[in-house]
């Protein structure tokens, strides 16, 4: 093909792509598509975007909740969303009431600080449910297929409510504890929830959390 020709092609490709016809179907090319069970390609509701900056803000420092932003946003799409209003429940909604509450306590060795702070987070600290509902809602949401680690007949509640909690303020900041214990589980569910191969075994009082 001469290369006047060519250059010709070249400009009128680049003129149709321009007025809005898709360049990818001119060529023969499937646009990519971002698989939702990578948590870069999940959308963030609005619920979740705000009770994850809110209590990231909130508790930091030895009172951090999550690991990251992105970890407590992958938490979140995990957990009941729950009604405006409504504590003592497992739910995103009653957490975000914790962590706004949280905002107002400056003191991070404030002991309200602390308990809030932990209602505020993952485990609900009884303010929000208690940490086995939230080690199962987070478990049966990630720990699917090869990654599912309990007995057909088992139940998660039932067999994490057999173990002897800490009664220690769940946090992040402390490095991966071991052990049974519901603490163990439900700091592996979290890391689960991005890297379900390596954490759920442990979420569900495998090796590490046996």
């Amino acid at each position: 093909m001469p290369i006047s020709s060519l250059l010709r092609y070249v400009a009128i490709f680049f003129a149709v792509c321009v007025s809005g016809v898709a360049c990818t179907s001119i060529l023969g090319i499937e646009p990519a598509e971002c698989s939702p069970d990578y948590a870069d390609c999940k959308t963030v509701s609005p619920l979740c975007d705000t009770y994850c900056n809110t209590v990231m803000n909130a508790c930091s420092g030895p009172l951090v909740q999550y690991f990251s932003l992105r970890n407590c946003l992958a938490v979140c799409d995990t957990l009941p969303a729950g009604e405006a209003g409504v504590v003592q429940v497992n739910s995103v909604q009653c957490r975000l009431t914790q962590a706004i509450a949280a905002q107002d306590i400056q003191d991070p060795n404030n002991t309200e600080k602390v308990a809030t702070c932990a209602g505020a987070g993952p485990e609900g600290y009884l303010a929000c449910g208690d940490i086995c509902q939230a080690v199962c809602s987070i478990t049966n949401s990630v720990c699917k297929g090869s990654d599912n680690y309990f007995p057909p007949s088992d139940d998660c509640e039932t067999n994490c409510n057999e173990l002897a909690s800490t009664s220690m303020p769940f946090n992040a900041f402390s490095d991966s504890p071991s052990g049974p214990t519901p603490e163990c589980r439900l700091w592996h569910a979290c890391a689960a929830t991005e890297s379900p191969s390596v954490h759920c075994q442990h979420a569900e009082g495998q090796s590490t959390c046996k």
